[in-house]
């Protein structure tokens, strides 16, 4: 049976109590540089001197090197045959805070980690493309609007693990058990169109392409900005064999551990904020109420029926309850007091 495991604390100073070579895949997706998002963390001391939470730094670059720093750890932990999916997405400046950028500009910082990384030692194997077919919308006029993060693949060495099997495309059901191939010495651009077809006993589909349509989701828990299951779930199936251990230096909400565990992977989350810590361990070992009464966190008693988790921070509820207000569920939309949510307000 798979294992996890969740440790609060710093990322650098827990990664360094970790075994050398331990971990087949790291999946994880920090911070986004420019402030994007709001952590309840405490600021880190950097190597460099400079405080303050990943994410906040007074430049592209000083954010790029902590991510060097951190994912040097993470290089240590890795089999040599590992790998790194590095979940990035990108801002515009909004003034002139930055040096070199100009207002609206688009500030390219995951490229900016991408290339410090590989001058660091890592192999940039893939920019793959995570494409967002409802975005959020945009209330701009002089650009399209964004719909689209990287998850970059890095390895450790030149050669290593990569399971092509797991992660093939569909096929088409038209195929029908039938793949065809170019006749030898035709050309797509030109000449013939004529194809030879081929029978298989299993039309396995296509190499896994570079752009990965995957459709956010709704929060289902208290958390900024969790990734939908399917994003980790790819990279674990293409990084890692049953029995291998997969690591997120940034845990949040566990859902990479959730993905992990889902597939036979053992799993290591590091996570800093004490209510993430909460909220995945919950996911994780699919506690019950009377595990948690008395926590932080309290379990929505609709969403529960139906087999689904909703979590709510405690605090928030008993705020809600003192201004004598109701709080709604965004997921079932059911409408409870402090009391329906097994909170003593």
């Amino acid at each position: 049976m798979a294992s996890w495991k969740i440790i609060q604390g710093d990322n650098i100073v827990t990664l360094k109590g970790l075994t050398a070579k331990s971990v087949r895949t790291c999946v994880s997706s920090p911070p986004y540089f420019g402030g994007q998002r709001e952590y309840p963390i405490e600021p880190t001391i950097w190597a460099d001197g400079w405080e303050g939470v990943l994410g906040d730094e007074p430049s592209p670059q000083k954010f790029a090197d902590h991510l060097v720093q951190l994912f040097r750890e993470v290089r240590r932990v890795l089999t040599d045959d590992g790998t790194l999916w590095l979940n990035l997405g990108d801002c515009y400046a909004t003034g002139n805070q930055w040096p070199g950028i100009k207002h609206k500009d688009l500030v390219g910082s995951p490229w900016l980690v991408a290339f410090a990384l590989r001058a660091d030692g890592w192999f940039l194997r893939m920019d793959n493309i995570w494409f967002k077919p409802s975005p959020t919308a945009e209330s701009i006029q002089d650009r399209p609007t964004k719909s689209h993060e990287y998850v970059f693949l890095f390895a450790k060495e030149e050669q290593y693990y990569y399971d092509l099997e797991a992660i093939r495309e569909d096929p088409k059901p038209e195929n029908a058990g039938r793949m065809s191939a170019p006749k030898c010495g035709d050309s797509r651009r030109s000449g013939p169109k004529e194809q030879n077809y081929k029978e298989y006993d299993e039309v396995k589909g296509a190499n896994r392409r570079s752009v990965w349509p995957i459709q956010p989701r709704p929060s289902e828990v208290p958390h900024i900005a969790p990734f939908p299951i399917e994003l980790p779930e790819r990279c674990i199936l293409a990084g890692s064999a049953v029995g291998d251990t997969v690591l997120d230096v940034f845990n949040g909400s566990g859902t990479t551990g959730l993905a992990a565990l889902k597939h036979g992977r053992n799993y290591i989350g590091i996570e800093k904020s004490p209510l993430y810590v909460d909220v995945s361990k919950a996911r994780l070992s699919g506690a019950a109420k009377s595990e948690i009464s008395g926590g932080p966190l309290v379990f929505c008693p609709m969403c529960e029926s139906k087999g689904v988790t909703k979590l709510f921070e405690r605090a928030a509820v008993e705020k809600a309850a003192g201004e004598g207000k109701k709080i709604t569920c965004p997921k079932c939309m059911g409408r409870f007091t402090a009391e329906d949510l097994v909170v003593k307000a």
